[in-house]
């Protein structure tokens, strides 16, 4: 019983896990989310990409981007545990092929009071998507979707 229940859950789970459309009509609100904005150069000057390309990614979905992102920049974030997710931004869409692993809480920038009242805002840094954490380039041809897993 235990196995069946096991094998169901590890389905279920890779069922979340399927692609989505570019325009981000299949992709569902889920409990934890991060607003990324993409960029086609690695320095985030290109001009951030109008929504649906730049938008929410949730846990767990696939998110088709153009092809050709070189650079993205976290936005804003859902509450819960974010600071645990992982990014990767992939070579193909459906989130296929070579990918590169970022995670958010390594790019944030100390957060400020924006008010009187303790708002705060954060910023993040851009980040090379197409580079590996040694900075070397990894994804020819940039970076064609993301996913999100926390």
């Amino acid at each position: 019983m235990k196995v069946s229940l096991f094998i169901a859950a590890a389905l279920s789970a890779h069922a979340l896990a399927n692609p989505v459309t570019s325009d981000g009509s299949s992709l569902e609100r889920r409990a934890y989310g991060l607003w990324i904005d993409v960029f086609t150069d690695g320095w985030c000057n290109s001009g951030k990409a109008a929504q649906p390309i730049s938008g929410w990614a949730w846990d767990g979905q696939c998110k088709n981007l153009k092809p050709g992102i070189y650079g993205a920049q976290f936005g804003d974030f859902t509450k819960g545990a974010w600071e645990n997710c992982k990014v990767k931004f992939w070579q193909n869409q459906n989130c296929h092929g070579l990918a590169t692993v970022f995670h958010p809480n390594e790019h944030i920038r100390p957060c400020g009071k924006v008010d009187g009242y303790g708002s705060f805002k954060c910023t993040y840094d851009c980040m090379a998507v197409a580079n590996d954490g040694n900075g070397n380039f990894h994804i020819p041809g940039g970076a064609a979707s993301v996913q999100i897993t926390c």
